[in-house]
């Protein structure tokens, strides 16, 4: 044991381990930082797009109803559709009579039920979904160059686990 210039003991503060239960608010502030991170960007870029002819075309909710179609890879109820996105029958109906009226979407015949037409999308509802789709890549690709593909690979696993998780 060594001894002070004051001839006793140097003082020692007892050594803390972290036990997960001290680590856990660390990790629930850290988590709430990067959904609110998560948010800013989505913000921003949604500002960045906002004055562009692809966006004034499209409301985010519109874009998202058309772009289900095209990952669904198949015709979709509005019932279905609400269910999809968690939302009310009649909001989606909303958005579907909306973009009827513009010529992105059509109604075809469901056999399987009479009065809930399937959704497809028209040609012209492609083109605005490509549109805006290419204004959208122009604005991330200069943001993307700014990190590598490995941290925007660890990024999305992560949002998509913090997501999942969220969901349960």
């Amino acid at each position: 044991m060594s001894i002070t210039a004051q001839g006793r003991p140097p003082e020692t503060k007892p050594r803390l381990r972290r036990t997960a239960a001290a680590q856990a608010p660390d990790a629930v502030e850290m988590a709430r930082q990067v959904i609110s991170e998560a948010e800013a960007l989505l913000a921003a870029q949604r500002r960045r797009l906002r004055g562009s002819a692809s966006a004034a075309a499209l409301g985010a909710a519109e874009r998202a109803l058309l772009e289900q179609l095209v990952v669904a890879d198949s015709l979709l109820t509005v019932p279905a559709l609400a269910r999809h996105k968690g939302v009310s029958r009649q909001s989606v109906q909303t958005l579907v009579d909306r973009l009827r009226s513009r010529g992105y979407l059509t109604p075809l015949r469901n056999p399987a039920h009479r009065r809930s037409p399937l959704l497809a999308l028209t040609e012209a509802g492609r083109q605005v979904l490509r549109d805006a789709r290419n204004q959208e890549a122009a604005a991330v690709s200069a943001v993307a160059s700014t990190v590598t593909p490995a941290e925007l690979e660890a990024a999305r696993d992560v949002l998509r686990r913090l997501r999942t998780k969220t969901s349960e």
